[in-house]
């Protein structure tokens, strides 16, 4: 874990509506697992009961909100990093079937700086501060939906179909996969890509966490918000629209 995400994951705490984040911000944390097998990544297919939910069907990797219910404790202080990573594995169990520790371990990523992701519940919108954890498989296991709240679940890879799959992971994906992708499809994916960030770029904006870059830009953008998990409002480089 880079100093400035454990920093920033150490200054974390469980509020009394028992998810996690700061006491004085709306957004509340999110974890997803980036697990891969080859050039193929674990998705599932988000269920569409809640025709007031925005991301029905679209694919996006297994998480969500990390919650005190996964709380992993050191004697009696909470610790963070491990409810983070415990959320995660939790998540793609019940959502894929995946049991991760019967295959590898998962790390928090270095390569994916903060992006805000929005829902709405109840006619509220809710906003969430995604962090990643990153896994390996050598061999791609099954993939078993065991969760109402998802509707399928697959191993994904390149092309992807990019517009199906909610622009927060849109962009996650992008910035692994994009110096790979093959000619055909970068024009494709790249509009896809734009409207991710768009989307991502107005919500993190809300939420004082103004800098996202595009997987095309220049090395000090891409650096800068890779490592712009601490001093959120004070980041000064413009990554390109």
């Amino acid at each position: 874990m880079s100093a400035d995400l454990e920093t920033f994951v150490q200054s974390c705490k469980i509020l009394p509506d028992g998810f996690v984040g700061h006491a004085d911000s709306a957004w509340r944390l999110g974890t997803v697992l980036f697990l891969r097998c080859g050039s193929a990544v674990a998705m599932v297919q988000k269920a569409a009961r809640d025709p007031k939910y925005e991301f029905g069907r679209a694919w996006s990797m297994p998480g969500g909100m990390v919650r005190a219910r996964d709380t992993a404790a050191d004697g009696n202080e909470i610790n963070i990093p491990k409810l983070l990573t415990r959320s995660a594995t939790a998540r793609a169990e019940a959502e894929a079937g995946i049991v991760l520790e019967h295959h590898g371990e998962a790390v928090p990523s270095m390569l994916h700086g903060p992006i805000v992701s929005s829902y709405s519940v109840k006619d509220t919108q809710k906003f969430v501060l995604i962090t990643v954890q990153v896994a390996q498989m050598n061999e791609c296991c099954s993939l078993t939906v065991q969760d109402h709240s998802v509707q399928n679940a697959c191993w994904m890879e390149p092309p992807f179909p990019w517009a199906e799959i909610a622009p927060a992971n849109r962009v996650l994906l992008a910035h692994t996969y994009w110096q790979s992708l093959g000619d055909r499809e970068l024009e494709t994916a790249r509009l896809a890509i734009e409207d991710g960030l768009i989307k991502c770029r107005a919500w993190g904006r809300a939420m004082g966490w103004p800098l996202l870059a595009a997987p095309w830009d220049e090395v000090p953008v891409l650096s800068a918000w890779q490592e712009a998990w601490t001093g959120a409002g004070e980041i000064t480089i413009a990554a390109s629209d």
